[in-house]
């Protein structure tokens, strides 16, 4: 519940912003939405990186400072394809919500049938 109105705030406060009236409309609100939930997904995948990122840090701080290892080797290979997971995770998830804030932004321009790069002549 709280991330709605979190969500809301956020769409009110761009719908009341001078420079995107456009968003006022039914089809750009939805779409702000839909990119405010996308993002949503992204706070998990970081949240699993840095973490990761931590612990390879401190392991790498502690294996260095050991004069043998001290965890089997199988440990340091589930941390790194850890790490790899979750980097493609953040990358993807970052992708996903970066497009949908572009189509949020620049759909009024993509529907138009006026518009050169959609077919239209440009002369409308």
């Amino acid at each position: 519940m709280f991330r709605s109105a979190q969500r809301q705030r956020a769409v009110d406060g761009i719908a009341r912003s001078p420079s995107l009236l456009r968003v006022r409309r039914g089809k750009e609100t939805s779409l702000i939405q839909t990119h405010a939930e996308v993002a949503e997904g992204l706070a998990p995948w970081v949240f699993v990186l840095f973490i990761v990122a931590a612990v390879l840090l401190w392991w790498s701080w502690n294996e260095r400072e050991a004069t043998a290892p001290r965890a089997p080797k199988w440990v340091a290979l589930v941390l790194a394809v850890t790490a790899v997971v979750a980097a493609t995770g953040t990358i993807v998830q970052a992708v996903l919500v970066g497009h949908s804030g572009a189509t949020a932004t620049w759909s009024h321009v993509a529907g138009s049938a006026t518009h050169p790069a959609v077919g239209g002549s440009g002369k409308g």
